[in-house]
């Protein structure tokens, strides 16, 4: 299931190691950061300008934004 969206099982270690610690914002930003990078998304970047993913909402808006500029407007179907 993570492989289909851009994740490696290498990716877990690093993800699980910021969760184990409490750091979830980053965990969640991370994982964004990999399931993005086929929209040019890199680590570093977050969802924007360096900006750490801290709603839910910001993830799926920002994810929305990133698949409509990829596609020009085509709807998700997954």
């Amino acid at each position: 299931m993570y492989s289909q969206q851009g994740l490696k099982s290498s990716d877990l270690p690093e993800i699980m190691a910021t969760v184990k610690t409490g750091h979830y914002h980053v965990a969640c930003t991370r994982v964004f950061e990999m399931t993005h990078a086929s929209c040019g998304v890199a680590k570093g970047e977050g969802i924007g300008e360096g900006e750490s993913v801290t709603h839910p909402n910001q993830y799926a808006v920002r994810s929305m934004e990133l698949w409509k500029n990829k596609t020009g407007g085509e709807p998700m179907t997954e």
